[in-house]
């Protein structure tokens, strides 16, 4: 069995780590995926029951200007539909885009018409209010009702809780890995969206 081929396109270096040297359709090697590669993984291991080892996350294509893409190229229709417009040969069997609410309740489904018709398996995943909040929600120390925080506000209490870390990014890749699923689950809506998004 090939393994499955998976691009997952994120807002920031804080969900897929630092993506600037690598090239595009690229396998990810393990070591050097982020906390989102991490979660979704597990997501996919445990709802499909899809072994890690026959996952292969590739590196997204690159905007029109040839940059990584980054928070309101995923947001924007006309520059979301590049970035998944993948010849036959090269479209990756999965597409996750993965943004953050914000203070944008419908983002979502604003999102999925505008790409479906595009072929393929995808999923929009939306963290509310940002990814963090879906580390922060399973972290032993979270606030009650982590994602009514003010955007912004679940990224600052995550970092404080690991800034005693010698390495946050590090930090944050090994929650990613360690973290309680169910936990997770019960504290947040919008990853139960998104793990039911994930199951078919």
């Amino acid at each position: 069995m090939s393994a499955l081929k998976i691009v997952l396109l994120a807002e920031g270096v804080g969900e897929v780590g630092d993506n600037s040297l690598r090239q595009p359709k690229a396998v990810i090697p393990e070591d050097e995926c982020g906390p989102a590669h991490c979660l979704i993984s597990r997501v996919l291991e445990r709802e499909r029951t899809l072994p890690r080892s026959a996952q292969r996350f590739h590196e997204p294509l690159r905007t029109t200007r040839g940059t990584v893409a980054r928070g309101s190229n995923l947001r924007a229709a006309v520059s979301l539909r590049k970035l998944l417009n993948y010849l036959p040969e090269d479209r990756p069997d999965l597409i996750i885009v993965l943004v953050d609410a914000d203070d944008e309740p419908h983002v979502d489904g604003v999102l999925e018409r505008s790409i479906e018709d595009i072929p393929g398996d995808k999923v929009v995943a939306v963290a509310v209010k940002e990814f963090e909040a879906w580390l922060l929600c399973a972290h032993e120390q979270a606030p009650a009702n982590v994602e009514g925080l003010k955007p912004g506000e679940a990224k600052e209490r995550l970092a404080s809780l690991l800034a005693s870390s010698p390495d946050p990014k590090l930090a944050r890749k090994t929650l990613a890995e360690k973290l309680d699923l169910d936990r997770l689950l019960k504290n947040s809506k919008s990853f139960g969206s998104c793990v039911k998004k994930l199951r078919k």
